[in-house]
């Protein structure tokens, strides 16, 4: 017992670090999401590893996203390596990204530069180009920061901003901008053992270390897609849309359910609502669609929409917090689902068993007028005739059922 807690105590916290180094492959956009997967895998891999290696492939990105990204780098306790890899390019915000890690390696067949912001105000006002000379001054005032730190030469890096100017791999080693230069990813391994880190007043020494590759999450990856500009546009029309025609057609259904999920992640997109908020609001969302279930027979598709809701927002919330909870809400949120669908089922097929006709008698709300006359009682959708006059919104009374068809009167 004495020598297991001894191993406990002195050997096994020496098994949770390695020497070997991680590596992260982004390929996308940088975006929120992409900036809050990075500075989670420089925390985990401080503890983890002795270096973390972003192989990056990027057009660019939001700058609040890489000045995030690049704080985090600069704070990280271990050192933190950029590489482009053959065909791979650091441009705009990803060159950004590039020359601030501790060590900038390129391949032969890369680029990088093409930096200067872009702004997507279509004003062509006055204001519009005062906004557009404080970005770039800020930008370039950003930029000094960054050369002074490492000593880079700072007028490719400020034509990199101001004339857009675009570099190979070779370019950027002959100004200095990077470091080193290789033929492929075989070698980035050699250039690794060859070289040590001076971080934090502590040298790190990475020869014969192996590089392990770390997985993006799915649903980072699915979230990360999202910030595209052209399918944010699609889901906010199609949110807007499903939500107009739920209002127009009775009853709650796929439209209104599909229109509040399309709605919420092109915000996110959007970034007017931070990635926890939107999944917060789904959660919310889910449960709302839950106790709206008990009251509304819409055979399941509620249930099944919460569910979802729930699933993904738990993912989108708690990512943040810690993993293990994120699972345990969604077998908890399958379990609780598929119990309410089986209740939902029997229901339904005892209501089939039972007679219409004590519907007789009773009060509901005239839904739709347009061809067909909709009328909601106790929470279900009838079809019925009058000889009344009706419009939307009167109360009417049933007089009789025929062929689930309902006759009421107005009153």
């Amino acid at each position: 017992m004495v020598k297991k807690l001894i191993f406990l105590i002195f050997i096994f916290p020496f098994y949770l670090f390695s020497d070997n180094v991680g590596l992260i492959k982004i390929d996308t956009t940088i975006n929120p999401v992409i900036a809050d997967f990075i500075k989670q895998e420089i925390k985990r891999n401080s503890i983890m590893y002795k270096g973390l290696i972003i192989q990056l492939d990027t057009p660019g990105g939001l700058l609040d996203s890489t000045r995030d990204i690049i704080t985090e780098i600069f704070n990280s306790p271990i050192p933190v390596i950029c590489y482009v890899d053959k065909g791979g390019r650091a441009a705009s915000a990803g060159f950004f990204i590039l020359i601030s890690c501790d060590i900038s390696i390129m391949n032969i067949n890369s680029t990088t530069g093409a930096a200067t912001p872009v702004s997507f105000d279509k004003d062509t006002g006055s204001q519009s180009k005062k906004m557009e000379k404080k970005i770039m001054e800020d930008t370039q005032s950003y930029l000094r920061v960054l050369a002074d730190r490492k000593k880079l030469p700072l007028k490719p890096l400020l034509d990199a901003v101001i004339k857009a100017s675009s570099y190979t791999a070779l370019e950027a080693k002959k100004l200095e901008i990077i470091d080193y230069v290789i033929n492929d990813i075989q070698e980035l391994g050699k250039v690794l053992s060859n070289i040590s880190i001076n971080k934090n007043n502590k040298v790190y020494n990475f020869s014969d270390v192996r590089i392990e590759q770390i997985n993006i999450p799915w649903y980072k990856k699915l979230m990360a897609y999202i910030y595209n500009p052209t399918l944010v546009y699609i889901l906010l029309i199609l949110g807007v849309y499903g939500i107009i025609f739920e209002f127009f057609t009775p009853g709650i259904g796929f439209p209104g359910i599909f229109g509040i999920f399309s709605l919420t992640l092109s915000l996110v997109g959007l970034s007017i609502i931070p990635v926890s908020y939107g999944g917060l609001f789904l959660i919310i969302i889910g449960m709302l669609l839950f106790i709206v279930e008990i009251f509304v027979v819409s055979y399941g598709l509620l249930a099944i929409g919460g569910s979802f809701f729930i699933i993904l927002g738990s993912f989108l919330y708690f990512d943040k917090i810690l993993n293990t909870i994120t699972i345990t809400i969604t077998i908890v949120t399958i379990i609780i689902s598929v119990l309410l669908v089986l209740v939902i089922g029997k229901s339904i097929k005892l209501k089939k068993s039972q007679s219409f006709s004590d519907i007789v008698g009773k009060e509901g709300v005239v839904k739709n007028v347009s061809d067909t006359i909709f009328v909601m009682i106790d929470g279900e959708i009838w079809q019925a005739i009058t000889s009344d006059r009706v419009s939307v919104g009167d109360r009417v009374r049933v007089k009789k059922i025929k062929d689930l068809i309902v006759e009421v009167e107005k009153i």
